[in-house]
């Protein structure tokens, strides 16, 4: 029992830093995971406007 975030990834992501980021845009974001939460960060990254050659990962699922 931490003290730390709870819930899906890239929902922390979006309330803690891409919705404060003056240019999400300009972010590069590297992650690593299972492949519905690859899903579901890659969608994130292009609804912020995050261009695809900043968004890198790890597939923990194959």
């Amino acid at each position: 029992n931490g003290d730390g975030f709870k819930g899906f990834v890239h929902q922390i992501v979006i309330d803690k830093f891409l919705s404060k980021h003056a240019s999400p845009e300009d972010i590069e974001l590297y992650f690593c995971g299972p492949p519905l939460m690859n899903q579901a960060i890659i969608k994130m990254a292009d609804d912020f406007g995050i261009p695809d050659e900043n968004v890198r990962f790890d597939d923990f699922g194959g």
